[in-house]
């Protein structure tokens, strides 16, 4: 009678779950971005959050939160009701944050649970078009010449930008100074107006710059040209092996999130990514659209753990 008894419960949950599932979502839906608007997750978090709205009928509502490497907006989503109305966009911190930080308010194992990889996006190493150099062998012999006086600018510390240029530091064994900001946005306008050196940023933050000559671009952090820049050679044809940093933007809920409804976001988000209009335009940014499923991302933010976790060992880099 016991056993009965338990599998009458467990079917009366299943039920519960799945009816509530399919009156999903009668309310506005909330995706945190920890960075400011106008940089690479914003834009694409906005195309995505404009199709939910017209596929669900529910408004997605973007809200920017940057600052502190994005544990701030993580701590809050993670306290959040996990009903599925408050999501993170995350780009790798989650993976990131661990080894550079000695605590953390959140587990990032256990609170929370993968919904979908929207897009993955080659970088590129811009500089100020009066670094006097024209090719990346240039720019690492300059900056073995004068250790310390060139800077890059990143999205903030611990964000993925910020360590492929430490991958990049190490391995070249050059010596130039990181300054965060709150967003790329920020990181391309020190660019062009000579207040850092350098900086990783999406191709379509330059390409205007890069054209007038104010900006130019030295590599592609992908272990193959850009469809898009396919003039930008890759790190790896400098004799720099295996390097392959790109931002992989994607969403995750609070863990305890209803598995029916992680699985209908997932199906929402991959159908909004993957609409005609959508891809058209993340391919004029040189933008990848991918819309897995929660296991994809899941095994996808498994990776990028074990490829940070090096990263951040060899640069020696940390936050608190």
């Amino acid at each position: 009678m016991k056993r009965i008894f338990m599998l009458l419960l467990w079917l009366v949950a299943v039920a519960s779950e799945v009816s509530y599932a399919q009156d999903f979502p009668n309310k506005p839906i909330r995706m945190v971005v920890p960075y400011a608007a106008g940089g690479l997750p914003d834009v694409v978090t906005r195309l995505v959050g404009q199709r939910m709205t017209e596929s669900t009928g529910q408004q997605v509502i973007i809200e920017n939160r940057p600052g502190a490497g994005g544990i701030g907006a993580t701590e809050a989503v993670a306290k959040s009701a996990p009903d599925g109305y408050t999501l993170l966009v995350i780009d790798g911190q989650l993976s990131i944050n661990p080894y550079l930080y000695s605590k953390l308010p959140y587990d990032p194992d256990k609170d929370f649970v993968n919904i979908s990889l929207m897009v993955t996006s080659p970088l590129f190493l811009a500089i100020n078009a009066n670094v006097p150099v024209g090719t990346l062998p240039e720019l690492i012999a300059l900056a073995k010449a004068k250790p310390g006086t060139l800077n890059y600018g990143s999205s903030g510390t611990g964000s993925s930008v910020h360590l492929a240029v430490e991958a990049f530091k190490a391995a070249s064994g050059i010596n130039i100074v990181h300054i965060p900001f709150k967003g790329s946005a920020a990181v391309v306008q020190s660019i062009l107006s000579g207040d850092v050196s350098m900086g990783f940023v999406a191709l379509s933050s330059v390409s205007s710059l890069v054209k007038s000559g104010k900006v130019k671009l030295l590599a592609v952090s992908t272990l193959t040209r850009s469809s898009q820049a396919p003039d930008v050679p890759t790190f790896g044809e400098f004799g720099i092996a295996d390097y392959d940093y790109k931002p992989q933007i994607g969403v995750v809920a609070p863990a305890g999130t209803p598995a029916a409804i992680v699985a209908k976001l997932s199906a929402e988000i991959a159908k909004a990514v993957m609409h005609p209009e959508t891809v058209q335009r993340l391919a004029a940014m040189s933008i990848n659209p991918v819309g897995s499923t929660p296991e994809a991302f899941a095994a996808s933010t498994r990776a990028d753990a074990v490829r940070y976790a090096r990263v951040v060992k060899l640069s020696g880099a940390k936050a608190d």
